[in-house]
Parts: structure tokens; C-alpha cells; sequence
């Protein structure tokens, strides 16, 4: 009954992100796919992990923070984290972050090419 209603076209939309800068993120955001850029990796007091896999803290050129959370099961959970700064695409969520810091806003990439290389086109 369902197919007399219900049709595949052959469009196919891509969604494309919302670029935001951190300081313009809020828990509004919760849900949506974002572009954020110009974040580099900052390790909290004793963090030590190299690799994607759990919570990151990333700040932008202010000393604002996202977490970036990669599942220790997704395909690049191993990689190399990032030295230099990136430009990160992903659901935006808001909760604990693992490490007793409390509740913050946190970006989860879909796959190892949501993290790209940050190149300021100014």
C-alpha cells in the first residue's frame, strides 16, 4: 500500500553544513550538522591519548572550547591526532565529556574526512 504513496526520485540532496564559529555555538545547535575552523588541539592536564578515539578538547584563536568526539570503534578512531590547526565538520551535541570537567558542547565527526587541514583563506 505504502509504494502507491511513497516514491524514490532521482535527486539525491546533499546536506551541506552550517559553518559557525565557536563563540556563535550554543546548545541551540544541538543536532545539526556544523563546520567549524581555525581549531587546534589542546590537551587538558594529564591527557596523554594521540589518537581520535574518545573526547578532545580543540580551542579557536580566542581560548574558546569544543570537544571532538571520536567512538574508539569508528574507522579512525586510531589515527594520529592533529598537530596543526583544522576545520572540523560533524554533529554538534551537548553533555558530560568523560573526563569530570562537567557538561560541555561536543562535535562528533562522521569519518576521518570531517577533519581536514585548517588553511586560513584571508
Amino acid at each position: 500500500v505504502a509504494d502507491r504513496y511513497i516514491g524514490r526520485g532521482d535527486d539525491i540532496l546533499v546536506v551541506k553544513p552550517t559553518m559557525l564559529s565557536l563563540d556563535a555555538l550554543s546548545e541551540v545547535h544541538c543536532g545539526r550538522l556544523l563546520h567549524i575552523d581555525d581549531l587546534q588541539h589542546s590537551p587538558l592536564d594529564g591527557q596523554c591519548a594521540d589518537t581520535y578515539a574518545g573526547y578532545h578538547r580543540f580551542i579557536d584563536t580566542h581560548g574558546n572550547e569544543l570537544y571532538i568526539y571520536v567512538d574508539e570503534y569508528a574507522d579512525f578512531a586510531s589515527v594520529q591526532l592533529p598537530i596543526d590547526k583544522v576545520s572540523v565538520t560533524g554533529i554538534l551535541h551537548y553533555g558530560n565529556v568523560g573526563n569530570g570537567t562537567g557538561k560541555h558542547l561536543f562535535i562528533k565527526p562522521r569519518s576521518e574526512n570531517d577533519i581536514q587541514p585548517y588553511s586560513n583563506h584571508n
